[in-house]
């Protein structure tokens, strides 16, 4: 059954052959939420299970900044700027459904939120290649779309929601609580 589009976007998420969602394309120029090279944004969602299913880890994939128009440019042409270029990623580690490789979050809702906007989902410009080729630097429009379709899919019913920084952060902290 097909979905109608939320608010301010022209339609609902698309899968992609590898397994998951494009954020659909912005209607509104004020809403345009794409990674550098224009394409749409992508995340990947494995729902929990049992104990785990109104709790979610939420992963910033990471990609490192892009410094220079030329370097982002260059990202563009890879999956670091563009979802034309991504390949699924395997949920491991503290991503993994398996209890004995991650006691803490196997069975809860994870979710990848793609890297592709060469700064960290924190910029909301557009800038140009020496070419005349525009680049969009729209991560914190990725970050608040993928949020805003996650609340539709049961983050907002969460119990317990956590992203994988927070989690990194308190681990540094009970290490040096330790050392101390």
């Amino acid at each position: 059954m097909a979905t109608a589009p939320r608010p301010g976007f022209a339609a609902a998420p698309q899968r992609l052959s590898w397994g998951y969602l494009l954020i659909a394309y912005a209607c509104s120029v004020l809403l345009v939420t794409v990674c550098l090279d224009g394409s749409p944004p992508a995340y990947q969602l494995r729902r929990g299970f049992g104990t785990g299913t109104r709790s979610w880890l939420v992963n910033l994939e990471g990609g490192a900044w892009c410094n220079t128009t030329e370097d982002c440019s260059s990202r563009r042409l890879t999956d670091l700027g563009s979802s034309k270029f991504m390949k699924p990623i395997e949920f491991e580690g503290m991503l993994s459904n398996n209890r004995s490789e991650n006691p803490y979050f196997y069975n809860w809702n994870i979710v990848d939120i793609r890297y592709c906007d060469g700064g960290s989902f924190a910029g909301d410009a557009e800038g140009q290649d020496r070419n005349g080729t525009k680049l969009f630097y729209r991560g914190l429009r990725i970050w608040e779309a993928v949020v805003d379709q996650l609340m539709g899919k049961g983050m907002d019913a969460a119990k317990q929601v956590n992203s994988a920084i927070d989690f990194c952060i308190h681990m540094l902290h009970i290490v040096a609580v330790i050392i101390i």
